[in-house]
């Protein structure tokens, strides 16, 4: 018998790295594609914690900004699933608002793209550093 391996992606809930060290409590569904990338190779900063500050002390991140969902968008969801409709307007909250994702490897780095929230809701990638620039604007 031949066993075969079918590469998945690593779903937890994501915590605000500063949660670690003041109250925050602030959680994310999370997608890591393909195991390519391991937890420890990222943090994620909520957007109330999210500053010029850590921005400019880390090397490479990414910023995501939550979108607000089109009429098409919320439509599409509320005939398709309740739940996943639920969903979207529960993340409504932080539209404008941006999540960033400090990447600790090059390996983060090069993986970002498959690295994101696991939420239907719509993201662009808002800003970047130590990344490819032409990352910017693309839709996750």
């Amino acid at each position: 018998m031949i066993w075969e391996v079918i590469l998945m992606c690593d779903i937890y809930v994501a915590r605000c790295f500063f949660s670690t060290f003041e109250r925050c409590d602030f959680e994310i569904p999370f997608h890591l594609g393909d195991f390519n990338t391991d937890r420890y190779e990222i943090a994620v900063v909520c957007p109330e914690h999210n500053t010029d500050h850590i921005r400019d002390v880390m090397p490479a991140w990414y910023e995501l900004e939550f979108l607000e969902p089109t009429k098409d968008e919320e439509e599409f969801w509320k005939r398709k699933n309740e739940s996943l409709y639920a969903e979207l307007v529960e993340w409504k909250k932080y539209a404008g608002k941006r999540l960033l994702v400090l990447c600790f490897t090059d390996n983060a780095v090069r993986n970002a793209v498959i690295n994101h929230p696991n939420l239907i809701y719509p993201f662009k990638i808002a800003r970047v550093k130590g990344m490819p620039e032409g990352l910017v604007g693309m839709r996750i």
